[in-house]
């Protein structure tokens, strides 16, 4: 099992994000479920100066260490986020 080239992408994006302010935490409602998440969303200033919130995750409202079963540590099963990159 390898974490799939969309994901390594989209995490990507995401340091990046954080790195330029671009990275926000909502409150929103789960539109299947009605209950209240927080989400990881991207924020883009459009054109006329408003803002689009785009959700690319979701936190855990739950104690994920007993619900998320990590593999065995393998280097291609993880993407190292350096600290010196969001600085």
């Amino acid at each position: 099992m390898s974490i799939s080239q969309k994901h390594k992408d989209t995490f990507n994006t995401l340091v990046d994000a954080a790195h330029d302010g671009g990275l926000c935490l909502l409150e929103c409602k789960d539109s299947v479920t009605g209950e209240i998440i927080s989400a990881l969303c991207l924020a883009y200033e459009t054109q006329d100066g408003s803002y689009e919130m785009v959700p690319v995750g979701q936190l855990f409202n739950f104690d994920a260490r007993n619900r998320v079963q990590l593999p065995a540590e393998e280097k291609d099963q993880f993407l190292p986020l350096s600290v010196d990159n969001l600085n």
